[in-house]
């Protein structure tokens, strides 16, 4: 199983370009990053269905994963601070790339994530590690095919975030919290862009979770064309 290359891939803005993927496997990465709260998970689920429906291979996976590494992640935000936390869920998010990413995209499959290397450029940010640090730590992660990060209304989110049920401290804080993540989450665009992510940032508004995921739908079926040159 062969190693990422430690530079970031680089992608064609030129829509009529043959379109390999970025990764350098026939399948494609699509990623969901986003402040808590906004939809990513039933946006990626709803994503995985309808590309199902279209006949497409799919794999639904997540980000902490279901690993060990994973669920010590997901269930000790409050016991693990700063880069203890940080450097557990590098580990789980390469391990996760190594054992589901890359045999899915070997397969041609299409990955649907359920957050990714966005979501660490702000959650490691929050608990105080540089960003040059935490690219750093993810220059041997694949760049995906298409970076979704979906935007909202801070007190919106927060508020949606509270009735689904809190889990980590980063979910925490209220308002002004919510406010410092979303702002985060522009810069990781911004970022995220210049090392060459195809990122896409989509203001979710007033729009139900099915009319967000049919956008991003659009966007994906492109790919899929570009890439069975049609």
């Amino acid at each position: 199983m062969s190693s990422p290359s430690s530079s970031a891939p680089r992608f064609s803005t030129d829509p009529s370009a043959p379109r390999a993927p970025l990764h350098g496997r026939p399948g494609l990465l699509v990623v969901v990053d986003g402040p808590s709260g906004v939809g990513k998970s039933e946006v990626c689920r709803l994503l995985a269905d309808m590309l199902v429906q279209r006949g497409a291979a799919v794999v639904a996976t997540g980000q902490p994963s279901h690993s060990p590494m994973g669920r010590l992640a997901r269930s000790a935000t409050h016991e693990l601070h700063g880069l203890a936390l940080t450097f557990l869920m590098a580990a789980d998010r390469h391990h996760h790339q190594d054992e589901v990413i890359l045999p899915a995209l070997e397969a041609g499959r299409v990955v649907v994530c359920d957050r990714y290397v966005p979501t660490a450029l702000v959650l490691d940010q929050m608990d105080g590690a540089d960003p040059a640090f935490i690219t750093t730590l993810y220059r041997h992660m694949f760049a995906p095919d298409l970076a979704v990060l979906l935007t909202g209304d801070p007190a919106t989110c927060r508020e949606r975030a509270a009735r689904r049920g809190t889990y980590s401290r980063f979910h925490e804080g209220g308002v002004a919290a919510a406010s410092t993540e979303a702002g985060l989450y522009e810069q990781a665009a911004g970022l995220l862009t210049s090392l060459g992510y195809p990122v896409i940032s989509l203001d979710i508004g007033d729009r139900t979770a099915e009319q967000v995921t049919v956008t991003v739908l659009a966007l994906v079926g492109e790919l899929l064309a570009l890439s069975r040159g049609g």
